[in-house]
């Protein structure tokens, strides 16, 4: 609840369905997962996209920990391509200390992150705005505009 609250007071809604299916599924093993997940009807590619979105978060935070990542510029290009859901999910789940450093100084480096990464979402066909005229995605991550 921390991190959905951080990531409201910096101005993102991001969607949380992933993450927090992933909590409840956390005890499980990797085959019992995917046995609930197809048991609550979920398709395969449906349910392969769940099971492999820890391994990509844990990717991206490797990545934003990594070297080429030094520079506070670099660190916010990548985190503004990244998707919220993802970034949320590093933010509740991940023990990568340079990674989380990197997302907390981005969120609230003054509301520069927000209002940047609203603009530069705004070009893209494939989000939408929400009745209370916050970005909101159509769908988790747009493949044609990243």
């Amino acid at each position: 609840m921390k991190v959905r609250e951080d990531m409201f007071t910096a101005g993102f809604r991001p969607r949380l369905a992933t993450p927090m299916l992933l909590a409840i599924l956390g005890r499980l093993k990797d085959r019992e997962q995917g046995g609930v997940l197809s048991k609550a009807g979920y398709r395969s590619a449906e349910s392969d996209t769940v099971l492999s979105f820890a391994q990509e978060a844990d990717e991206a935070a490797k990545e934003l920990s990594g070297r080429k990542m030094n520079a506070p510029i670099d660190a916010y290009r990548f985190l503004e391509k990244m998707p919220l859901d993802q970034v949320a999910y590093l933010l509740a789940e991940s023990r990568n200390s340079a990674a989380l450093s990197k997302i907390r100084a981005t969120l609230t480096s003054g509301g520069r992150f927000a209002s940047a990464f609203r603009v530069s979402r705004r070009n893209c066909k494939h989000w939408a705005w929400s009745e209370d005229r916050n970005l909101m995605p159509s769908s988790n991550k747009c493949s044609r505009c990243s």
